[in-house]
């Protein structure tokens, strides 16, 4: 998982080291706020998930994804400014949110299940995270040549991107134009019509990578082939959906799962046959139902 992150973040700089780019999750409140300042419209990538308080866990996520930090006040009483930002979050880790914040006897809400989407690191090849590894010898040997690469490789891919992003004319065209092909790369998502309001939230940012990695593209920034971006969002996105648990609302469902474990718990001490006589009935001290 980190020698993918060291790949992404090679697109903008160096990816490890004091001044990497990617960083670990290990900081204060206010620490992960300067982070996220200086990663102002760009991608925060933050490694070892574990490393931050399962307690503060659902919180950070809160502070990432909502794009301001906490109203401060200074010494003589006044409002201090509050710094605002908008990135993108890219993280890794041995356990997702939703397990993290378990540790300590937290249950994550479904807005935190979108603000963190978790896609399984398995890409069911027999290859760990991998498709593919090509001519190596092993999937470590492959993820070895990736770090090795990313390393020696890094901070040109994201500036060749937004130099030609920036020139007048495909400015234009995308500024006209994004809208419609989020919506457009969305529905090639199946998402069902019966899915909750989360699902749709969390394709249209699978969207915008996969639109960012055509353009980039078109741009011949990556080599790669046209659709190929599309299509491997549409199989991160149908990853996320299946680890989800389908197109139920993360609510919904703790909801569905609370209510089960407690008929499950209770059914043969509370609840007793629906033409029970009055004389069973006493024998079911704080009946909660039939």
């Amino acid at each position: 998982k980190s020698t993918t992150l060291e790949a992404a973040a090679s697109v903008w700089g160096k990816p490890t080291g004091e001044r990497g780019f990617k960083k670990l999750w290990r900081a204060t409140s206010n620490g992960l706020e300067l982070l996220c300042s200086s990663r102002n419209h760009n991608a925060l990538i933050l490694d070892e998930l574990k490393q931050v308080d399962p307690r503060e866990a659902g919180n950070a996520a809160y502070t990432i994804s909502n794009g301001s930090a906490k109203e401060r006040m200074s010494r003589d009483a006044t409002a201090r400014p509050t710094a605002t930002w908008s990135t993108i979050l890219l993280s890794a880790g041995e356990l997702d949110l939703a397990q993290h914040m378990q540790e300590a006897g937290k249950t994550a809400h479904g807005g935190q299940h979108v603000r963190l989407p978790s896609i399984p690191a398995d890409a069911g090849a027999g290859l760990g995270v991998f498709e593919s590894i090509h001519d190596c010898d092993s999937p470590k040997a492959f993820a070895d040549r990736i770090k090795d690469a990313a390393s020696r490789y890094y901070g040109t891919a994201g500036d060749a991107f937004l130099t030609a992003l920036s020139d007048p004319d495909n400015l234009k065209q995308v500024r006209d134009s994004i809208q419609g092909n989020l919506e457009a790369i969305s529905k090639t998502f199946n998402i069902p019509d019966t899915a909750a309001q989360e699902v749709g939230r969390v394709a249209t940012r699978f969207a915008l990578a996969a639109y960012a990695g055509e353009l980039a593209t078109r741009y011949r920034v990556t080599g790669w082939k046209p659709k190929e971006a599309i299509h491997a969002a549409q199989r991160c996105f149908a990853e996320w959906l299946a680890e989800h648990g389908g197109e139920i609302g993360a609510d919904d469902r703790a909801l569905f799962a609370q209510v089960r474990g407690f008929i499950e718990a209770y059914g043969s001490s509370r609840f007793p046959p629906h033409n029970a006589d009055p004389e069973n009935l006493q024998r079911y001290s704080n009946r909660a139902g039939f």
